[in-house]
């Protein structure tokens, strides 16, 4: 019987050591992408019905109701259509795999921490550049970025992510890939950032915490207060959602 038993945990534990085939890869590169792009839906859907009062505004507008529908279907697309798979390229062709025998080690913990903060760092770098080029270049402008301001006066959490699809191609999910093959990062790090910046996104669209924000926010993160004044203006405070790129360049 002990013997039995033996012989089925080794079973077991075989079948946990072996590699996933081409099809578990896939599906679980799959999962995770759903997973991430489900946690966008729900972070904005929170914070957009908090700001309830500003929905009603935008819809109040010429046409604001055509406007807020198609920010709705941006939001989705995006998310879904595009952020999906691009997940998937990057955890399956530009992750590293993690150690297991060093998972819980304070080594591991310690890379990992650093990973995201690569990520982070990289993701703040790229989009900034970008999105400020979609500024200074007229052609560009209109081709990507035009339809984003168009939530200037009003602007609820649900216009983080109505974007153009080449815009959230070019200045949202193509960072996250390149940060993820030039750092080699794991797959949870890469997670953990996308999170982090999901959440920072909508929050810097939410117009209920711009006056806090000019109180608690550090000069070197982007302030709810920072970029709705971008929105307003256009030509100020470029960098977003996290590390406020502009301020750190002046100093």
């Amino acid at each position: 019987m002990f013997h039995h038993l033996l012989l089925l945990q080794q079973q077991q534990q075989q079948q946990q050591q072996s590699p996933l085939d081409d099809n578990e890869i896939w599906h679980h590169a799959m999962v995770g992408g759903l997973e991430m792009s489900t946690s966008a839906v729900v972070v904005t859907l929170i914070l957009e019905l908090w700001s309830l009062d500003t929905v009603r505004q935008v819809r109040k507008q010429p046409n604001g109701k055509e406007l807020y529908v198609t920010a709705i279907l941006y939001n989705f697309v995006n998310h879904f259509v595009l952020g999906v798979p691009t997940y998937m390229i990057a955890a399956i062709y530009f992750c590293t795999k993690e150690d297991e025998e060093k998972k819980d080690s304070f080594e591991a913990w310690t890379s990992y921490l650093l990973q995201v903060l690569f990520i982070l760092v990289a993701h703040s770098l790229q989009y900034y550049y970008v999105h400020k080029t979609f500024h200074e270049s007229p052609a560009l402008y209109r081709t990507f970025h035009r339809f984003h301001h168009r939530f200037n006066t009003h602007v609820p959490p649900s216009a983080a992510n109505a974007v153009t699809i080449g815009e959230y191609g070019l200045a949202y999910v193509l960072p996250f890939a390149t940060a993820a093959l030039l750092g080699r990062v794991t797959v949870p790090a890469l997670r953990c950032a996308i999170f982090i910046t999901i959440v920072l996104n909508a929050v810097v669209h939410t117009p209920k915490l711009e006056a806090r924000s000019e109180q608690w926010i550090p000069f070197f993160w982007v302030s709810t207060a920072d970029h709705l004044n971008h929105h307003r203006k256009l030509q100020v405070h470029y960098a977003s959602p996290l590390f406020n790129v502009d301020n750190i360049l002046l100093q």
